[in-house]
């Protein structure tokens, strides 16, 4: 199974379709109180 070539879709290799996948802005907690996860945005600061 190691051997496989890529497989092809029309004129394209799947490959070539997908982009790389980015990383998550978003950090995620658990309230230890409540037992609810907490989102938690990036806070936006201003460049110097």
């Amino acid at each position: 199974m190691d051997n496989q070539k890529p497989q092809k879709a029309g004129n394209e290799l799947l490959s070539d379709r997908y982009k790389d996948l980015q990383t998550n802005p978003f950090t995620t907690y658990r309230d230890p109180q409540t037992g609810r996860w907490v989102v938690v945005k990036p806070s936006v600061s201003a460049a110097a």
